[in-house]
């Protein structure tokens, strides 16, 4: 897959599981969203399109990890990844939703 390709469409109508994972953060913030993404669609994480080529990364994981620990508030960041909407927030929650 190449940066501005989706999904293909009949695997998102059909496998698309968007109940709302939740994440200890056992991993980065950005790798446990490509591992939320490979298991609500069911491909492979390895097949997906690399995550950078959507969000910043290290400004996510940076984010995510330091406001949980610092601000006493919750962070949430939303962005669309492989034709998908994804939200994550500070506490671990990820959400998965067809775009």
């Amino acid at each position: 897959m190449t940066s501005g390709d989706r999904l293909p469409e009949t695997r998102l109508d059909e496998a698309v599981d968007d109940t709302p994972v939740r994440s200890t953060w056992s991993d980065t913030p950005s790798t446990e969203v490509v591992t939320a993404v490979a298991a609500a669609t069911g491909i492979d994480p390895l097949d997906l399109p690399p995550i950078y080529d959507y969000v910043a990364t290290d400004a996510l994981d940076s984010l995510l990890t330091a406001s949980s620990t610092t601000s006493g508030h919750t962070v949430g960041v939303s962005f669309s990844y492989a034709g998908l909407e994804i939200t994550v927030d500070d506490d671990g929650g990820i959400e998965i939703g067809s775009g």
